[in-house]
């Protein structure tokens, strides 16, 4: 089985606009503790198991300090089956129970939503969980990046104009999002911090265009050498997944690092986000 910790770019956060005091604080936490509060921030690891299943599932997850949780994987084995996962939980002491969705997509196509149930502990930087859909029983096993979860970026350092070609948005320090695509749609939405944390609330809605829709998940930043700070997020509505990534171009002060489209999963995530929603 491959590595837990997967060679993405996201570990290797530094550099100008985001600061970081520490991996988290002390595990000072007393009974009856908000799970979620805990254990928020970017992760990192595995869905499925030979064991369980055919396929593993490798990518990143996001989860909140307010139960919001979402996910993004790809097949070990195919390229062109993924996973996009939205769940939201609620538990103390470390456990947690969570409903949404699973997104599931085979060979670029065939897309369909499942209600899904996920439950399991999240005791701090380990996520061990379990997820049902269909008739799908699988564990999902995730790590938390401790140096990306806790660079903070304040929005005023992040404002101005991020794109990738597809969607163009522009930031403004308030956490407004305006823009545009070119299939022709006009966007707006927010982007709202979480405190201490590299993890923001992100919503988008679409208009004037055949497919308007209203968007809402998660997303954080990271900062690469060429392209600046890039903006990655997992969002969704009733009908569709909408990835997000998209980036500034101004030079950050980090030094050379690998970049996100080293990383199988980071790569199609990216490719995706160029593509506009993907549609059930």
């Amino acid at each position: 089985m491959r590595n837990l910790y997967l060679t993405l770019a996201l570990v290797s956060l530094a550099g100008c606009g985001g600061s970081s005091s520490d991996d988290g604080p002390e595990d000072n936490r007393p009974d009856g503790f908000n799970t979620f509060e805990s254990g928020a921030g970017i992760h990192i690891g595995v869905i499925g198991d030979e064991d369980y299943s055919d396929t593993t599932y490798f990518g990143l997850g996001m989860f909140a300090p307010d139960g919001t949780m979402v996910s993004f994987s790809l097949d070990q084995n195919n390229d062109a089956n993924i996973r996009f996962t939205d769940h939201k939980g609620a538990g103390t002491d470390g456990f947690f129970d969570a409903e949404g969705r699973v997104y599931d997509c085979l060979n670029a196509g065939a897309c369909q939503w499942h209600n899904s149930t996920l439950n399991g502990t999240l005791n701090w930087d380990v996520l061990a969980s379990n997820m049902e859909w269909a008739s799908e029983a699988e564990p999902m096993m995730m790590t938390r990046d401790g140096e990306a979860s806790f660079m903070v970026y304040p929005l005023s350092t992040l404002a101005g104009e991020f794109s990738n070609g597809y969607i163009t948005l522009t930031l403004a320090e308030s956490g407004e999002l305006s823009g545009w695509d070119i299939d022709g749609c006009n966007w707006a939405g927010t982007l709202a911090p979480y405190e201490d944390l590299n993890l923001f609330a992100l919503n988008l809605t679409s208009s004037n265009c055949d497919f308007a829709d209203r968007f809402a998940g998660l997303a954080f930043v990271m900062e690469d050498d060429e392209e600046g700070h890039i903006l990655w997020g997992l969002t969704s509505s009733e009908t569709a997944f909408l990835p997000l990534a998209v980036w500034d171009g101004e030079t950050a002060s980090a030094a050379s690092y690998e970049r996100p489209q080293a990383n199988r999963a980071t790569f199609a995530l990216r490719t995706l986000a160029t593509q506009g929603p993907i549609r059930r």
